[in-house]
């Protein structure tokens, strides 16, 4: 066989078509083993046959006897066919290891078994699914011991990681029940995604290093996809009847693309058939093209550019882009240029210096020139403004005078010079004339003026102009093509939503700016803060300090003004923004958002603010943005990194004044912004002049309420309202494409497209100049590709081989880590070392990083610096050692087998004791320094960084919210299944929003750590080092995505680690089979719900009830429960069990601290509260006495809340006797049985509907007094409020889908509905709707189905029959039910109180 280096390569015959048959003719030699995609599998055990006849494959089969032809059985990715199989429902596991026996028994030639089993459940189910493809394994080893069995399995990155849901897949455990597995690694890149890799590099690295971390590497197949996309760009999807760009293309079509055998004129003419030339993406390692580009450009590509267009490059990409505006002017010929020397005269107060003339009291100075030719002129001055109070002056041409001023603040031309017109196409004569500069404002700037033949001026923000020569191809007959009709350019741009008309933007970057005249210090002191202090250049900067930092301006009165800001490790108090009386600002000590007009609170909103670590105020500071905008007496208040609007306030008085920063005490602020109330810059549009001399413009939104500048581009509001009011169309903060339309140009010519973009802040990315007919960008993989992984699977992983595969689920949990490459020379990792050395050489760390290392490491291992000194210069013999750190050194060292054997040595025996502990010692510092220089290597990486965790949810539904889609595993129709596209991760129409998962990420990756109320349930920040544990003796670098903990310093605190056998007995319990579990058995059997019993059983596991017991649930919802002392119970394997053998730990105390301490390390269904890790805690309790009360107050609150729960009870108690007292329906409700009353089907007595898709996002961009219902029952099902109402008057919505699928709410008002809520508004009066909603919520559960996702849909319950009592005895019952919860919900308001008291209770002892 002509393999790899003896690795081996697996494929599957589900294409059954002529190509695969080909193949198969004539590759069949290469091939080690093939996965016959014939057989079927239903939830019934039964396998039948479906898709490529076994009968076709006999001639290869008979061709090829070296493959190991194996029978592949699939269940379709359907969870229905895994769960029954797993969980043997009716018999089907063992009906599926009997069928399995019978196709082999009918095909005896086969070399095995294939199993393609998809669509598992959580890692809950692990230990079942595993058991099962166990029991698969030793049927086919017991049926015949060489017939080999191959399993398919998702791509994991690690345990418990699915994307797909499919966490009951783990490799370690799996490794076991297979010959071979084949794990499916593809499939990342989709058709409405980004064109990019289907299977990208930094992901199939995780996948594979993990996988043979855990499993024979000698078994895995590395899955690579033998198909591609191809995303069509030469028109919007709309116009092409598309809903996404890409199209999925096989290897073989990726092949024809490139050979020209494809096209898109239905693979025939008019469009030629073109050979393609593919580009090599080195990173990925995979190719890409263009088909039927004839000419390609990157921004950075442009032959000129105007200023101020600059390149620069964003994870690979090279763009262009403008910051700011510039004045652009024309002078045709000048025929006197002249700067404001060479004055005739002058009065008043003059300064004239270096060419420029600066006015003061009285001043005016007079300019002479002569004028060789008379005829028509036109002349211009050059000015500045140099603030906004200087900004006016006179200038007059042979006595005509003209009066220049500007009043706009958002003007882009202050304090930088501008030329203006003086005079246009005024006739002068041959001779001397003059020009008369004289005050108007004192400090205005006069730089001279121009006499000229034609001056013109306008803001411009540059222009690229891009060189494009299509050139004819050889089509695949080697005769010259050129497109049939024409070209057109497609043009990749990004864009982005308005800000404020720009006023000032200080970051604080430009050396000495506090120096200039700009600023007043009006109270405290400031100063800045600069990465590096003496670097003329801009560079990473932070205000810092208290008081009132202001603009030497006192003219303020309507403006947005937006800071960044952070606190220290010490800071409290307010910090915002100011203007006049108004001061809007972050309150640490009440964590709001505030604003004040004097010394009076207007508003406030609540908003979690966090002190930054004095380690990472520079490096890492926790930013907040916090800003206002200010129209009259209407102050609207804002924070957060997308700006939200949090309230609005009237500030009576207000008068204005100056503005800038505040802060009561010493805070940091890295950016000030001031922009203009009303008016907006958008950052929208772009101009093309085409290769053909067209012209077309692009991305302008149409807006209402405003009125446009057309000079500037910008718009002003004309009504006091938000922005995103006056626009219907939003915009996408992704990449877009842009076309142009048929151009009729020729193949061999050369030509130009100019860009212009008419706005700042607009990415020039790529231009594509392609047939009209079609064109595209491809990826896909080809030989270099497929032989660059096998490659890596054989050298690098050492795997079998390879497995092919078209596109499927890949069910794998990608992990993405954001990393920034250290700056060469010097190394990173070298300066450590270094600096490492300094410390184990007792050098002089003065004045070096070195000393602020070992202090921070010191601090963190809980080690004086004394203490350490000693050790260092070991002097201290290993039997004086006491320090509790180096104690646990000492004891491990003693331990090791190799120091054991030393003293059992004769020649260690002869030695005088005194030398015996000199040799100790010296040994015992070489084993504690090797590993000390490790951890403090380590240490030195991480000690000043901040990384953000992102953590999907555990369940399901969760996830797909998380992710806005779901798998399909469906052959045909495999792939990602759009729910909400982005989900929480990205926003689809707004690729830039700062309200996503990406956001966070993006802002981390580029130093800004930020805060979104409406994510905070999917990600946390950490300090890296305390992600690690370096105060264990074995380290092991291991890095937790949860903190870490520090013991608190209280006094009269013991620490008490979990792992002391002397002070606790861990143990778990035994798996409980479901046929040991008996009716009215003696014992109670605990599983991982701790608080319930999961039956009963007649035997013990455990001997000794004489302590309570703290109990556990070990893999699902994070829970802790005590067995009294005396009481038997059964733990099994999903429960652990702790016991304590000390008085000075009360049991309950445990309990409670347990749970805090479990909630810390976010124990869960995924994150496994295993044995080792509870061993792993360490525990805090005071004396016994002060345990004593916190357990009376806990138990005490616990009591109000239990209280309140039967309170509540008791209400819904009393609603149902009533509903049974009055109607007698008891039967109809448990067996669907009335005759009582009249019947009527819910289609009769109600008009059903549904509400409509509204995400996350739409709310917090909506926000309103209007509630929307969602799916979920908690809070009444409130998912959240808008600004609108979809249904208004008396209504019941019930749940369609998921897990409380049926559940039904009486409403009455106005509210919306999300897509998975029903709704039903009564027809007639036949039915009091509260009647209704309470029957059908007691029976509604019956019509769920429960295949796959529980469902509910509108058909199913308008079938539903209920029974339709007198009018009069429903209305007595709703008017029962409305007087009775009122009590009810002021019961719910009380428990939730209280429950917030516990917690704060909770919080405060053992958190």
């Amino acid at each position: 066989m002509d393999t790899l280096k003896g690795k081996q390569i697996m494929v599957w015959t589900f294409m059954g078509n002529a190509r695969m048959y080909e193949a198969l003719r004539d590759y069949g030699d290469r091939i080690s083993q093939i996965g016959l995609f014939s057989f079927k599998v239903r939830a019934t055990g039964e396998i039948y046959e479906s898709g490529v006849a076994i009968s076709d494959m006999l001639t290869y089969i008979n061709k090829w006897p070296h493959i190991k032809w194996l029978l592949t059985v699939a269940n379709d990715g359907a969870n229905s066919i895994f769960r029954a199989l797993r969980d043997n429902t009716n018999g089907a596991q063992e009906m599926f290891l009997s069928e399995i026996i019978r196709i082999m028994e009918k095909y005896p030639w086969c070399d095995g078994i294939d199993i393609d089993l998809e669509r598992g459940d959580g890692y809950s189910t692990h230990a079942a699914s595993t058991a099962m493809f166990q029991n698969i394994y030793n049927t086919v080893k017991n049926y015949d011991a060489t017939k080999h069995m191959n399993i398919c399995l998702p791509g994991m990155t690690s345990v418990n990681g699915s994307v797909g849901g499919e966490n009951w897949c783990v490799y370690g455990d799996l490794d076991s029940c297979c010959d071979t597995a084949s794990i499916m690694s593809y499939g990342m890149a989709w058709a409405g995604s980004a064109p990019g890799p289907v299977s990208p590099r930094s992901w199939l690295e995780g996948i594979y290093d993990y996988a043979t971390r855990v499993m024979d590497p000698d078994k895995i197949f590395l899955g690579m996809p033998a198909y591609g996309w191809n995303w069509q760009i030469y028109d919007t999807p709309e116009n092409l009847g598309e809903t996404y760009r890409g199209v999925s293309n096989t290897y073989y079509a990726a092949r024809y693309w490139m050979t020209g055998a494809y096209n898109f004129t239905g693979d025939a003419p008019p469009q030629p058939f073109l050979p393609i030339v593919a580009y090599w993406d080195d990173y990925d390692k995979v190719p890409y093209a263009f088909p039927h580009v004839y000419d390609y450009m990157e921004g950075a590509d442009a032959v000129s550019r105007e200023y101020p267009q600059l390149a620069d490059t964003y994870n690979r990409r090279r763009y262009l882009t403008a910051y700011g505006k510039e004045q652009k002017t024309e002078f045709g010929t000048i025929f006197i240029d002249r700067d404001a020397d060479g004055y005739s005269s002058a009065s008043g107060i003059v300064s004239i210096e270096n060419g420029i003339a600066t006015l003061g009291d009285n001043g005016s100075v007079t300019y002479s020139f002569k004028v060789e030719s008379a005829g028509t002129y036109d002349v211009a001055v050059r000015l500045c403004y140099p603030f906004w109070d200087k900004n006016g002056i006179y200038a007059a041409l042979d006595g005509s005078t003209k009066h220049f001023t500007e009043s706009r603040l958002w003007w882009p031309y202050w304090r930088s010079t501008f030329w203006a017109s003086l005079a246009s196409g005024v006739t002068l004569s041959v001779g001397t004339h003059t020009i008369t500069i004289s005050l108007d404002v004192k400090g205005v700037q006069f730089y001279g003026f121009r006499v000229c033949s034609a001056f013109s001026e306008e803001p411009t923000a540059g222009e690229a102009t891009f060189a494009l020569a299509p050139r004819s191809f050889k089509d695949v007959d080697g005769n010259m093509a050129v497109p049939d009709k024409g070209f057109k350019l497609t043009l990749e741009m990004l864009r982005r939503k308005p800000d404020s008309a720009l006023i000032w933007y200080e970051d604080f970057q430009d050396y000495g700016v506090l120096e200039t005249d700009y600023w007043t210090v009006r109270s405290g002191s400031f100063e800045v803060w600069r990465s590096d202090e003496y670097s003329m250049e801009r560079v990473y900067s932070q205000l810092e300090g208290h008081g009132e930092l202001a603009w030497q301006y006192d003219g303020f009165s309507e403006l947005h003004l937006r800071a960044r800001l952070a606190f220290p490790a010490n800071g409290s108090g307010r910090a915002g923004v100011f203007c006049g009386s108004l001061f809007c600002c972050l309150n640490y000590d009440t964590q709001a958002v505030e604003l004040y007009n004097g010394s009076t609170l207007l508003g406030s909103y609540s908003q979690e603010i966090t002190r930054t670590f004095s380690e990472d105020l520079r490096g890492n500071p926790t930013m907040y943005t916090v800003e206002m905008r200010v129209r009259g007496n209407r102050v609207r208040v804002y924070s957060g990194s997308s700006y939200t609007l949090r309230f609005t306030a009237t500030a009576s008085g207000f008068s204005g004044g100056y503005a800038g920063y505040r802060s009561d005490n010493t805070t940091v602020c890295e950016l000030l912004r001031l922009g203009d109330a009303w008016t907006y810059e958008p950052y929208e549009r772009f101009d093309v002049e085409m290769p053909d001399g067209s012209f077309k413009s692009y991305g302008r939104i149409s807006r209402t309420n405003c009125t446009w500048d057309e000079e500037f581009q910008v718009f002003t509001l004309t009504s006091d309202v938000e922005e995103t009011s006056t626009r219907s169309e939003d915009i996408s903060l992704d990449y877009d494409f842009f076309h142009s339309d048929l151009l009729e140009i020729s193949c061999g010519g050369n030509y130009t497209a100019k860009v212009i973009p008419k706005d700042i802040n607009i990415w020039i990315s790529r231009l594509f100049l392609g047939d009209a007919d079609g064109f595209s960008i491809l990826y896909y993989q080809d030989v270099d590709s497929l032989v660059y992984w096998a490659n890596q699977a054989a050298y690098r992983w050492k795997l079998r081989g390879m497995g092919n595969k078209t596109f499927g689920a890949t069910g794998t949990n990608t992990v993405v880590l954001f990393l920034e490459k250290y700056n060469e020379p010097p190394k990173k990792a070298d300066l450590i070392e270094d600096s490492i050395d300094a410390v184990f050489n007792g050098c002089n760390l003065d004045g070096w990083e070195d000393k602020a290392i070992l202090e921070q490491y010191l601090k963190k291992i809980d080690v004086s610096s004394e203490v350490y000194e000693r050790f260092l210069s070991e002097a201290v013999d290993i039997g004086d050692i006491e320090d509790k750190y180096f104690l646990k050194y000492k004891e491990a060292f003693l331990a090791l087998s190799k120091t054991k054997e030393k003293q059992k040595q004769k020649t260690f025996g002869k030695l005088s004791e005194k030398e015996q502990k000199k040799l100790l010692t010296k040994q015992y510092y070489q084993y504690v320094k090797k590993i000390e220089r490790e951890k403090m290597k380590y240490f030195s990486f991480v000690y000043d960084q901040r990384t953000l965790i992102v953590a999907a949810p555990d369940d399901n539904k969760g996830q797909e919210k998380f992710l806005g889609y779901k798998w399909s595993n469906r052959k045909g129709q495999e792939g990602i299944q759009i729910i909400d596209e982005g989900g929480m991760l990205y926003d689809a129409e707004n690729r830039m929003s700062d309200r996503t998962i990406a956001s966070l990420i993006r802002k981390m990756f580029n130093g800004e750590e930020v805060s979104l109320d409406d994510l905070e349930e999917y990600y946390y920040y950490l300090h890296t080092k305390d992600m690690i544990s370096f105060s264990e003796v074995y380290f092991n670098k291991a890095i937790k995505t949860t903190k870490t903990r520090l013991l608190k310093d209280d006094p009269g605190l013991t620490a008490y680690s979990l792992s002391d056998e002397k002070t606790f007995d861990i143990t778990i319990g035994d798996r409980v089979l479901s046929e040991e579990i008996v009716s009215g058995g003696r014992v109670p059997v605990y599983s991982a719900n701790v608080y319930e019993e999961f039956g009963r059983i007649d035997k013990e596991n455990m001997k000794d009830y004489s302590r309570p017991s703290v109990i556990w649930g070990i893999d699902g919802d994070w829970m802790v429960n005590i067995i009294p002392a005396g009481v038997p119970f059964y733990p099994t394997d999903h429960c652990g069990v702790l016991r304590i053998k000390t008085e000075k730990i009360l049991p309950e105390y445990m309990m409670y601290a347990l749970q805090a301490e479990g909630e810390y390390e976010r124990f869960s269904r995924n994150n496994r509260a295993s044995a080792q890790r509870i061993r792993s805690l360490v525990v805090q309790a005071p004396e016994t006495k002060i345990q004593k009360n916190i357990i009376d107050e806990l138990k005490a609150l616990d009591d109000k809340i239990n209280g309140q729960n039967a309170e509540i009870e008791k209400y819904e108690n009393s609603i149902r006797t009533k509903f049974d007292q009055i109607f007698h329906l008891e039967e109809f409700i448990s067996d669907g049985v009335f005759s009582k009353y009249e019947g009527y089907s819910v289609e009769d007595l109600c008009i059903d509907g549904r509400g409509r898709v509204i995400n996350q996002q739409y709310i917090e961009n909506h926000k309103g007094p209007y509630p929307v219902y969602s799916s979920q029952t908690t809070n009444d099902g409130i998912f959240g409020s808008i600004d609108t109402f979809d249904f208004d008057g008396e209504y019941i919505t019930w749940t369609t889908d998921g897990a409380k699928a049926g559940t039904v709410f009486y409403r009455n008002g106005k509210f919306n509905c999300t897509n998975v809520c029903g709704t039903l508004k009564a027809k007639n009066d036949k039915v009091n709707m509260r009647y209704l909603a309470y029957l059908l919520n007691r029976i509604a559960y019956k019509f769920v189905s429960r295949v796959g996702n529980n469902k509910l849909m509108n058909d199913a319950m308008k079938k539903i029959v209920v029974p339709v009592p007198k009018r009069q005895l429903q209305d007595e019952f709703a008017d029962f039910v409305q007087s009775v919860e009122k009590s009810k919900f002021e019961c719910i308001g009380k428990k939730e109180k209280f429950e917030i008291e516990k917690d704060t209770f909770v919080h405060k002892y053992f958190r």
